[in-house]
């Protein structure tokens, strides 16, 4: 699964190349016909990331429904954004620097990690992630 590309001037912040934002890749015009290669895979491998959270999420909502909260159907939606802030807000706690706290995050460790790799999408196992949680990461940084 791809996401669609969408091209623009102000989305992502300068500096950044593209942004997955629910299943579209947007990515900044200055980009439109040079965008890297290994960026596809990147927002692909959160693309992956955020159908994981979001079947994660519609579980939750099944069995919350039974209790009568609706509200986490539109949750369940943006889980995999709120897990995203939640993890930066800690590990920026932790590192008190906002490069080291992106770097971080799970969902960034697993797809910068894995990004120069043109076959992960296809043996990505699910939930890959999950191993980066506790860790900070200070390759990039």
């Amino acid at each position: 699964m791809k996401p669609k590309k969408i091209y623009s001037k102000f989305i992502p912040a300068k500096g950044y190349i593209s942004i997955l934002i629910l299943f579209w890749m947007v990515i900044r015009e200055e980009y439109r016909n040079r965008l890297p290669w290994f960026a596809e895979i990147h927002e692909g491998i959160h693309l992956q990331q955020l159908v994981e959270m979001l079947m994660l999420g519609i579980g939750i909502f099944t069995l919350m429904i039974e209790e009568g909260c609706g509200w986490w159907s539109i949750l369940s939606l943006f889980l995999f954004y709120l897990w995203y802030v939640v993890e930066f807000i800690v590990k920026l706690a932790l590192t008190f620097s906002w490069r080291k706290a992106y770097m971080s995050i799970s969902f960034e460790q697993e797809a910068f990690g894995n990004h120069l790799e043109k076959n992960y999408l296809e043996r990505r196992p699910a939930f890959a992630w999950v191993k980066y949680i506790f860790k900070l990461n200070n390759r990039y940084a």
